[in-house]
Parts: structure tokens; C-alpha cells; sequence
């Protein structure tokens, strides 16, 4: 299914024909329910990625922002030189699954030394150019690293680990309970490297064929399985439903007992903690913050803030 409608012939050749070595993707869909949130963005708000837009202008970066329902005057508002907005249609899978494809597509006829950056629009600002960052290792995916050590951490993790295996068509190994959290809301890239990831998921996405927004597990099991693999003895062994139960209950029980939330238990305490790197990958700071510590545009280290 071809997703984007909008004519980008022109705007990919401006890119190619640029001295832009870097572009910046992200989404502001507002034609299905918010996964996350859930419920259906207004169109026309600015506010919703006015900080992830300023930190873009400021820094005078290549953007592209993919788009459904929003009105020609707003599109003509906010569109400058460097910063477009692209029509869409989208497809059956979840908002957050359906912009990999859009991504994807997009990006077929950018020229192969173009670096890409992929992004949420809404809790994610652009703290420095990170062209630098990723062009130091041009075979290296970059990737971002959730708040939680590992996925047994948290009960949202654990939830979306249950829903993803009972969909997929065979059973997880347990050594995804003790996985770091790896987050696709934040990745770079040159173009090869970034269209491989996307196509992986793509698959991934369309071999499960629903609207269960999967992103964060069909990202971390492509990860765990292609890129940064973790294997366990217990693996093929203990059926993936019995440990998920185990951890569900443990980390439920375990939270009643403590006093208070032990964030160094669960929780990633320092950048340098959360950084996962090899051949293939590298994740967490200085490519991006870690989540939730809300860090200052200007102040922090990192080269991507999330929030």
C-alpha cells in the first residue's frame, strides 16, 4: 500500500541537491485514536510539536513532517525552506506502527550518503545538530533507550510483552524480561542503515497485521534477535506465558511490599548506565537523554532530548 500522496519528487531532489547531509522525520497524525494517549489529536494544534518544531528552526536543520488531516492554511503557516509536511494515508496498523512504513517510503530515493533521524513529535526537542554523532560511526544504528533497566520492570512492559507474544506466531524467548528497553521514538542513521531497520519492521508489523501498536516489541525483538542479541540457558525451555505471569506477579507484589517506588531498582540512575553499544547498535546518551529526567535545551550533553 502506497502511503504518501502528497508529490515528494521535488522536495527529494532539493534534498539531494543540497548541502543538507542530515533530515529529520517525524509525524503529526490526528485521523486515528493516540495509542498512548488514548485519544484523537486535534488537527491544527501547534502547541502539540512547537518545541520539537522551534528546536528544529533554531537550528536552521532538514525536517519533514508526515501528515493526514491538517488544514492548507496551517500546512502554509509552518512550512519554511527547511522544515516540509507530507500528506498521507494511512494504512490498518496503529499510528505509532504506520509511521515505519511512511518513513520508509519516503526515504527510498534520498541519496545513499544522507544521514536520517527519526523522531517523536511531541516529547522529543533537538538539543544539538547530532550530524556529527553519527557520521562518526556511519555503520551504527542509533537508537534510544527507554526509563526502565529492563523490559520486567514495569507493568506496561510486561502487558506489552504479553499482547505481543500471544499475537506472534511463536513463542518469545524469557531472556526478554532481562532485555534493556530500546526505544524506536529516537533513531539515527545513514540512509542504508535506516532503511534496513524500517524494512525489518515493516515485515514484523505487517506478519502480525492489526492495530495493536507493537512498535516498542517488534522493535526490541528485531534488536534482541539481529542487532544486539541475548539469549538466556532458560530459553526454549520455560514457556514464555509462565515467566510472564512470574514477573507480572513478583514486580506487582514487590511494589506493595516497598515504600515508595525504588527508582534505582527499576529505573535507569545515570546516563552512562543506560548505554547498550556494539558493532551494530549504540543506545542512550549522547545520542539522546534519558526519558523522564526532563533535561533543559542548552544545558543537557545529549544531542536529542526526550522528555
Amino acid at each position: 500500500m502506497k502511503r504518501i500522496y502528497s508529490n515528494i519528487e521535488q522536495l527529494i531532489n532539493k534534498i539531494n541537491s543540497s548541502e543538507d547531509e542530515l533530515v529529520i522525520l517525524s509525524t503529526y497524525f490526528t485521523s486515528k485514536i493516540d495509542p498512548m494517549r488514548k485519544f484523537q489529536q486535534p488537527n491544527d494544534n501547534f502547541e502539540y510539536f512547537k518545541d520539537w518544531y522551534e528546536s528544529i528552526n533554531e537550528l536552521g536543520l532538514r525536517a519533514v513532517i508526515f501528515c493526514d488531516t491538517i488544514s492548507e492554511s496551517f500546512e502554509r503557516k509552518y512550512t519554511t525552506d527547511k522544515i516540509s509536511f507530507i500528506r498521507c494515508q494511512l494504512g490498518p496498523h496503529s499510528l505509532n506502527d504506520e509511521r515505519f512504513f511512511i518513513f520508509h517510503e519516503f526515504i527510498q530515493d534520498l541519496s545513499p550518503h544522507t544521514f536520517i533521524v527519526s523522531t517523536d513529535i511531541n516529547d522529543v526537542i533537538v538539543n544539538k545538530n547530532p550530524l556529527e554523532l553519527l557520521a562518526s560511526s556511519p555503520e551504527k544504528l542509533f537508537v534510544g533507550r527507554g526509563q526502565r533497566k529492563v523490559w520486567k520492570n514495569g507493568k506496561w512492559a510486561l502487558k506489552a510483552l504479553f499482547s505481543f507474544n500471544r499475537k506472534y506466531n511463536k513463542s518469545l524467548p524469557v531472556s526478554f524480561f532481562n532485555y534493556p528497553l530500546l526505544t524506536p521514538g529516537t533513531l539515527g542513521g545513514k540512509k542504508e542503515v535506516m532503511q534496513k531497520i524500517y524494512q525489518e519492521m515493516k515485515d514484523l508489523f505487517s506478519e502480525l497485521g492489526d492495530d495493536g501498536n507493537y512498535d516498542m516489541q517488534v522493535f526490541n525483538f528485531i534488536m534482541k534477535e539481529k542487532y544486539f542479541p541475548k539469549n538466556s540457558f532458560w530459553d526454549g525451555t520455560i514457556p514464555f506465558w509462565i515467566a510472564n505471569w512470574y514477573y507480572y506477579a513478583l514486580y506487582r507484589v514487590s511494589r506493595k511490599i516497598e515504600k515508595g517506588y525504588m527508582a534505582h531498582k527499576y529505573d535507569l540512575v545515570t546516563p552512562e548506565e543506560g548505554i547498550v553499544s556494539n558493532e551494530l547498535i549504540y543506545a542512550g546518551f549522547p545520542f539522546v537523554s534519558m526519558v523522564g529526567k526532563y533535561e533543559k535545551k542548552g544545558v543537557s550533553e545529549a544531542y536529542l532530548i526526550h522528555k
